[in-house]
């Protein structure tokens, strides 16, 4: 008996699902194996320099080239000519107009365009402003507030020698412009620009909306190239398709570090710059007689304030998180010394109490013990027991009903 469609449909699926669970374990392994031998190559000399030299020439000219290869050839070529125009302008519509050639044509159009748009929009801004602004910055010197970032190794006030300045918090020196930059993260290649607060939101947005783009992009294009035949495509719309797929598997380094950058902003409000030389503060009281220190545990850290309070600290609000062009609320809250986490602040009230002789409040008294029960009334009727005699202590008691008196005297002779 042959079995049934849903059989076949249930057995299909089971099949593709397998496949994806161990083709994504077997990615996650050749990934983490690859990612182990580049980190092994650049550990020697000058392989480093000249690796990321090159990463630096190559990944903005693949961007440049998927930028330019969607506009040309998947929204123009083919969205626009292939199917929108025969169908809106075409003489005979029945003779010109492909099969659902108005939706295949705005798809064509709207989608890569857009998506394109965005993340291009979002990688201009951090080139520009990464690279022109960052260079010009001046950071002032750090205020003497009572709660202090000091060296993550050896505790000490972080002094700059080149910027001859004392480091504000969270601030840390970019070798390549020669300034040091607030929260600076790192220097990026594939974006080649400093990661630092002017640029973070719109670097993050930029990475989350180009593996979008470049998912949209070879879907379309290995659709278009199975579904035609191989007469309408031309040698240089071939060469796209390739370098899309190219920059696509390259992207997917970026994917991992973008998930990564993500978790440790939103889940932990911390830098790479921070996880590499350590967060340490320094707490005081406001007369300076106390002062105490504070080291970041493993993944507690002294900025973390919350999930949705560093989304808010780092992005803004829902319409602001979209605005790139607007610095985060963490730059005025940084400059304010009121970013920390709530414990830094129970550290620092503590520190005022003890300065003022006050000192922890004394713990709560226990609580009484429950008194024992009272014994429960005799009723009116009952018998009062009393001793016979005063001297007597073999004797006994006797009982008599209440109110007859029958006190016994002893007569003597």
């Amino acid at each position: 008996m042959p079995p049934s469609r849903a059989a076949q449909v249930a057995a299909g699926v089971h099949v593709i699902l397998s496949v994806l669970i161990i083709g994504w374990g077997l990615m996650m392994k050749a990934v983490s194996a690859i990612g182990a031998v580049i980190t092994t190559i650049c550990e020697v000399p000058g392989v480093r320099s000249f690796s990321s030299s090159v990463l630096g020439v190559l990944a903005p000219c693949l961007t440049v080239a998927q930028l330019i290869g969607t506009g040309c050839f998947l929204s123009f070529r083919w969205g626009w000519e292939r199917y929108l125009h025969p169908c809106l302008f075409g003489a005979d519509l029945f003779a010109f107009c492909p099969p659902y050639g108005r939706t295949h044509g705005l798809l064509l159009l709207i989608l890569p365009s857009v998506t394109g748009f965005l993340w291009a929009v979002s990688w201009l801004y951090v080139l520009v402003v990464g690279n022109w602004s960052a260079p010009r910055h001046k950071e002032p010197s750090a205020k003497d507030n009572v709660i202090r970032q000091v060296d993550g190794r050896t505790g000490i006030t972080r002094f700059c020698d080149i910027c001859k300045i004392e480091q504000p918090d969270r601030t840390h020196h970019d070798p390549k412009p020669k300034k040091c930059l607030p929260l600076f993260d790192h220097q990026c290649y594939w974006f080649p620009a400093p990661v630092y607060l002017k640029t973070q939101k719109a670097y993050l947005w930029a990475l989350t909306l180009l593996p979008v783009q470049l998912t949209i992009t070879i879907f379309f294009g290995y659709w278009l190239f199975f579904t035609h035949r191989r007469e309408h495509f031309k040698p240089l719309e071939i060469t796209y398709f390739v370098t899309s797929t190219i920059t696509f598997i390259m992207c997917l380094v970026e994917v991992f570090f973008n998930a990564y950058m993500w978790t440790n902003l939103i889940g932990h409000n911390v830098r790479m710059t921070e996880l590499r030389h350590g967060a340490r503060l320094t707490i005081r009281s406001t007369d300076g007689t106390k002062k105490a220190e504070q080291a970041a545990a493993p993944k507690v850290y002294p900025w973390d304030r919350g999930v949705w309070e560093n989304f808010q600290q780092n992005f803004g609000s829902f319409p602001e998180c979209f605005n790139i062009f607007r610095e985060p609320p963490i730059s005025q809250k940084t400059r304010d010394g009121t970013g920390y986490a709530a414990t830094v602040f129970e550290k620092q009230a503590q520190l005022e109490l003890d300065a003022m002789g006050l000192g922890a409040a004394p713990p709560a008294a226990p609580p009484a013990p429950p008194a024992p029960p009272a014994p429960p009334a005799p009723p009116a009727h009952a018998h009062t027991v009393r001793r016979r005699g005063d001297r007597s202590t073999t004797s006994g008691y006797e009982l008599e009903p209440p109110g007859v008196d029958r006190t016994r005297t002893r007569r003597f002779s």
